[in-house]
């Protein structure tokens, strides 16, 4: 368990550095802060038994919001932001991930347990 922190600490001091306009991020970079469950409805639930839970989001102004949570590699969620992180540090068109953390419930996460992320919706 030790270990798996150290490598996530280390992941998102490597994301934060993609960045050369911003090297210190703020934390709404990469946990949830600003959004909230009662905000949003939802409109699909997705889950394979013990493995991906993927549920769609909509918001009060249509806004829609992709919510994935991994059973099975917790360490899954940091990864789908680290590579939003590359992308957006060489200017390919990504959708914005945050990261909901364990233990913190929200709308359409199955298992309060694991974290999840938030992905704002891109089309294709």
């Amino acid at each position: 368990m030790k270990n798996s922190w150290s490598i996530v600490l280390v992941l998102l001091g490597v994301g934060s550095s993609l960045h050369s306009k911003d090297v210190v991020r703020k934390i709404d970079d990469y946990f949830l802060t600003h959004i909230h469950s009662n905000d949003l409805r939802l409109e699909s639930l997705y889950c394979k038994p013990d493995s991906t839970c993927i549920a769609i989001l909509v918001g009060d102004k249509k806004d829609k919001y992709v919510l994935k949570q991994k059973k099975r590699c917790t360490i899954c969620s940091v990864m789908e932001k680290l590579v939003t992180d590359i992308a957006y540090s060489l200017n390919i068109s990504a959708n914005l991930v945050r990261i909901i953390p364990c233990k913190e419930s929200f709308l359409g996460k199955n298992d309060k347990h694991v974290p999840a992320t938030l992905h704002t919706f891109v089309p294709g």
